[in-house]
């Protein structure tokens, strides 16, 4: 049952953390003080518990809460070498990591631990918000490195079996690893391909949707950037600037590959291996509500493994689990603030190093990491979002308050926008939603929406390695053609 969080009870809960704050930073000096701290930090965590068993939490219990959690993550760090995590009552226990039972089992202990880490920085920043991430960001790429130490030992294990069996096996055999949908692979952005989109081609025959154009990265500076694009609120897609990333194959910057590798080009099977027991919050709706998705009453959001989501919601969509289920969208969440391994892979392109007048002054977008921590820019910050689902995941018609470029990672976009002069006929929304149209484009209702047919536009189909510009206010509608991983860069002042 739930406990109010009266001031007697926040006075209780501040010395136990103000305890278990003080353990760790004895710990810290002193190794074998780490099984204490452990103690301390996990009995202020439960403490916790109470106020946080309701629908509506107050605030302060989730920052108590997220609080505690990484206090016992870096306790749980500070102990000895090969020291398991102690129960509660003091014992010493072989407790394992809380993963789910499809993840295959860390043998060591120091792998172990670094599991329990993660999922409780995971619980720190979504229930206290993506503060936590920053926060805890020198924690978090400690413990990745254990398990990443740990996965490099039995590949070379398995390696070595296989060279005795005279078998190849690896788990980075390219010819090997879940690949998406062929279709993903193909060219883009050409009339081959955009001719089997469905709505390209409706938009082709409307006559009020013409193509977005396109510039090489290597024929686009920064500057020109700003004054033909950005200024001028006008849509581009920028081919070529993403293809240093190693997300889509490019050189290694994490450091564990030999400098100028090629990088892990992501896949279904490598974002397992590389996050899969990392918690991230799931939008569901039901499968008849997939075009309108948050719009509607069936939305929710559920916690879960990305390792769960891919195989349940992406691998096997709703389109092939039958009627009645739900489809899962992983959408606009700062992934790589949670999962700096990840962030390794990405960088923000450079042409969010520029600003418009009123932009310099600006709070920076919610969520934003500071740019000399989490990109490779030095001055401005920018907000990194990732777009993760199977074909057919939809982004209904919308408008967003920054400067924005989306980059498409894996798989295929149809992107539809519209300028701000074209409102009046998008049906704009007047309820807490006002960002949103009333308009379904793949139902349009053309009985009760007669202006919206008279709308003029742009569209595209994005792929792998595209880099789209949409204007801060810019209507914008997106459709997953195949499985598909984009990431979005907000920057600027809120319009």
């Amino acid at each position: 049952a739930r406990s109010p969080l009266n001031k007697s009870r926040m006075e209780a809960l501040g010395e136990l953390i103000a305890t278990a704050r003080e353990a760790v930073v004895a710990a810290r000096c002193d190794a074998r003080l780490g099984k204490a701290a452990v103690i301390a930090a996990d009995a202020a965590r439960e403490a916790t518990f109470p106020f946080l068993a309701s629908e509506s939490v107050d605030p302060r219990a989730n920052e108590a809460y997220a609080a505690t959690s990484i206090l016992y993550a870096e306790a749980v760090l500070l102990l000895p070498a090969g020291a398991p995590i102690p129960e509660p009552d003091g014992d010493d226990g072989e407790a394992p990591a809380p993963a789910p039972a499809s993840a295959p089992a860390p043998r060591s202990t120091a792998a172990r631990n670094a599991a329990v880490v993660l999922r409780a920085i995971d619980l720190a920043i979504l229930r206290g918000g993506p503060e936590h991430a920053l926060s805890s960001r020198s924690l978090n790429i400690r413990a990745s490195k254990i398990l990443d130490a740990e996965r490099k030992k039995k590949e070379k294990e398995r390696a070595a079996v296989s060279a005795a069996d005279g078998t190849a096996t690896s788990s980075h055999d390219r010819s090997k690893r879940r690949r998406v949908d062929p279709a993903s692979t193909a060219p883009h952005g050409d009339s081959d391909s955009e001719a089997h989109c469905v709505h390209w081609t409706k938009g082709v025959q409307s006559g009020q949707l013409r193509a977005i154009p396109r510039v090489a990265a290597a024929d686009l500076s920064p500057a020109r950037f700003k004054t033909d694009y950005l200024a001028t609120e006008t849509p581009v897609i920028i081919t070529g600037a993403i293809d240093d990333w190693p997300a889509m194959g490019g050189p290694a910057r994490d450091g564990e590959r030999e400098a100028g590798a090629e990088g892990a080009r992501w896949d279904l099977d490598y974002l397992k291996l590389k996050a899969g027991d990392r918690l991230v919050p799931v939008e569901l709706c039901d499968s008849s509500d997939r075009t309108q998705t948050y719009l509607t009453s069936s939305w929710e959001r559920q916690v879960m493994d990305l390792r769960d989501y891919i195989d349940q919601y992406v691998i096997a969509p709703s389109t092939e689990r039958g009627a009645g289920a739900h489809s899962g969208y992983l959408a606009q969440y700062a992934l790589f603030n949670q999962i700096p391994t990840l962030r390794e892979d990405i960088a923000v392109p450079r042409y969010c190093s520029e600003t418009l007048i009123g932009d310099a002054d600006a709070e920076p977008p919610t969520g934003a990491g500071s740019a000399e921590d989490s990109t490779l820019l030095s001055t401005d910050e920018v907000q990194v979002s990732a777009w993760f689902g199977p074909a057919g995941t939809v982004s209904p018609l919308h408008h967003d308050p920054y400067h924005n470029v989306f980059a498409q990672v894996v798989g295929r976009k149809y992107v539809r926008l519209y300028p701000k002069d074209q409102t009046d006929r998008l049906y704009q929304r007047r309820d807490h939603l006002c960002n949103n149209s009333w308009v379904d484009i793949d139902n349009v209702d053309g009985d009760r929406f007669p202006l919206f047919d008279a709308a003029t536009g742009l569209h595209c189909e994005l792929g792998p390695g595209d880099l789209l510009h949409i204007p801060r206010g810019c209507w914008h509608y997106l459709t997953s053609l195949d499985v598909s991983f984009s990431v979005s860069f907000w920057w600027g002042a809120r319009a």
